[in-house]
Order: structure tokens, then C-alpha cells, then sequence
């Protein structure tokens, strides 16, 4: 089979107890271009053993459900599966729930507030985003940790800090020049002084984006 980063087409699994909230999600994605709900699930246990099944290219859960919770859900399926992306949907924007999902790998994890499911543009770009190997986090927590980004990442300026911000969004390079009202190419020079600075190198086999990321969001861990 091929990924969903070859052909573009990505198939998704829903774990959601509730079933007004798995029915709105499943319609809402449904109706997007190149992506397909493969399945749903109305507890945890039942999300691995579709994930097993159905092999989707990314599993979409709730933080809280009946058997396993989304976490454990989430942990299972990364030890098993690794080449799920898991975007885990959240009501707390704590972010010592935030540490908790993404554990010792965050490469292709999101974590985002359920207010952000009526933002369907938003959620689109997470899934991609997730699906392309990217670290995801949702706006309203990386709004947080923009404003407090100069407690651990007080090498970087405020405008890296800022496109480190939108980084951790899933934005892409365009859609941060866009955003910022700057050259893409400008963008391109931040995010390579902020890797320098963070002493990301470009070894093989490094997801320099996602350690950026992580780098933001542990930066303000123990704050």
C-alpha cells in the first residue's frame, strides 16, 4: 500500500466515545478533499484493534475513553505501529498532558483542543501536517508558549521565536511567509539560524523540525 505521502489520499481512523462528537468528526472529514474515515471506534481497545486491522494512515482519538484511555490507546499503537500518525484531541491545555502523549517519540503526533474542531481548516493542516512526519500542537498552546518562549529560548530572537511558534502549528515554510507577511526564502534562514542555535545538525535520519518543536515546548516546561 502506498502512504498517504505519495499519493496524497489519507485514510483515517476516529476513536471517540461520544457518539454525536464521532458522527460530527467523521462528517466534517468526510467532506474534505483526498481524505477518507476508514472506520470508527467508541473505546480505546477498539481503536487498537481496527488500527491493527484497517491500517489507517492516521488514527485520530480522544483523550478520554471507556477501556483505555487515548494515551495508553496512543502508546500501544506507536510501539506496535509506528508508522501511524496518532493526533490525539484533548479539553486540557495543560501541557504536562501534552509531555504525557508525546513520550520518548513525538515525530507524527498532534495534540489538539477540542475547541479547535470547529476551526476545520485548522484541523485539516494538523492531519497533513501529522501525516508528513511533523510534531503538531494546537494554536491556542503554542500561543502560550510564544509568550513565554524567553524563558528557555532566550538565544533566539522574538521573530524566530515566533516562526519556531508557527512551526509547532504544522505550518509549512509558504504558509509561514504568508502568515508573517515575508519572503519565503527569509523564512527559510530563520528556521536554519534557529536550528544552529538550538544545535539541530542535519545528520540522516534527523527530524530537525520535530526537535525544534520540542525544543519550544520543553522550553517552558518547568516554568
Amino acid at each position: 500500500m502506498m502512504s498517504a505521502e505519495n499519493t496524497g489520499h489519507i485514510r483515517i481512523l476516529i476513536a471517540e466515545d461520544q457518539e454525536y462528537l464521532r458522527e460530527g468528526i467523521h462528517r466534517i472529514l468526510a467532506a474534505q478533499p483526498n481524505i477518507e474515515v476508514v472506520g470508527t471506534a467508541k473505546d480505546g481497545l477498539e481503536a487498537l484493534k481496527l488500527t491493527a486491522d484497517l491500517r489507517p494512515d492516521l488514527l485520530l482519538l480522544d483523550i478520554h475513553m471507556p477501556r483505555m484511555n487515548g494515551i495508553d490507546a496512543a502508546q500501544s499503537i506507536r510501539a506496535t505501529q509506528p508508522g501511524v500518525g496518532l493526533l490525539l484531541l484533548s479539553q486540557y491545555d495543560d501541557l504536562e498532558y501534552v509531555h504525557q502523549f508525546l513520550g520518548n517519540d513525538s515525530a507524527r503526533k498532534g495534540y489538539l483542543l477540542k475547541s479547535t474542531l470547529g476551526d476545520v481548516a485548522s484541523l485539516v493542516q494538523a492531519i497533513k501536517a501529522v501525516v508528513s512526519g511533523q510534531l503538531v500542537l494546537d494554536p491556542q498552546l503554542t500561543q502560550q508558549l510564544f509568550q513565554r518562549a524567553d524563558v528557555g529560548l532566550s538565544q533566539l530572537t522574538k521573530q524566530e521565536q515566533r516562526i519556531l511558534s508557527e512551526m509547532a502549528r504544522g505550518q509549512d515554510n509558504q504558509a509561514i511567509a504568508e502568515t508573517l507577511t515575508i519572503e519565503k526564502s527569509t523564512v527559510e534562514n530563520h528556521i536554519n539560524s534557529i536550528y544552529s542555535k538550538l544545535g539541530i545538525g542535519s545528520e540522516p535520519g534527523r527530524h530537525r523540525r520535530v526537535e525544534a518543536v520540542l525544543r519550544f515546548l520543553k522550553s517552558v516546561k518547568n516554568d
